[in-house]
């Protein structure tokens, strides 16, 4: 899957390491489900409504890994313009959703993640990711595969 990412996340100009975020969310497993979510990028129904996919009794988009791609590309596209292309922030968003993220900074008046007071998952998505993404780069050579 990771060339018709790549070519969608580099299309936006997005960071290549995003496009990883699947291995976090569902293994890249296409057919992924976690009971509300669903999918190689775990969208949940109205998220993936928003962002122009079909969900249905008959079609789900959400399992179709190229328009889903398609979806998570542009959905973090409008995450990180804004949060103001701080990538921490729009990963929280993109796992609590962007009105708990920009509720939780309102309240506590910082846009430092790091100083954030969150719900356990969404605090600890952050550095499961970046964690994940240090060990494919040891592991698995990650950024000779990004640089393609």
């Amino acid at each position: 899957y990771m060339p018709g990412i790549l070519r969608e996340f580099k299309k936006r100009n997005l960071p290549v390491e995003l496009a990883y975020l699947p291995l976090l969310e569902s293994r890249f497993m296409t057919r992924a489900d976690s009971g509300h979510a669903r999918g190689m990028w775990q969208f949940t129904p109205q998220t993936a409504e928003h962002m122009g996919l079909q969900v249905g009794a008959f079609v789900d988009e959400r399992l179709n890994w190229m328009k889903s791609t398609q979806a998570a590309a542009s959905y973090l596209e409008m995450l990180g313009q804004q949060f103001k292309w701080d990538w921490a922030l729009a990963l929280a968003a993109y796992n609590g959703g962007p009105n708990y993220m920009k509720k939780a900074i309102r309240a506590q008046g910082t846009r430092d993640f790091f100083r954030l007071s969150l719900r356990k998952e969404t605090a600890e998505y952050v550095p499961r990711f970046v964690a994940m993404l240090q060990v494919a780069r040891e592991r698995y050579g990650v950024d000779s595969v990004a640089s393609r």
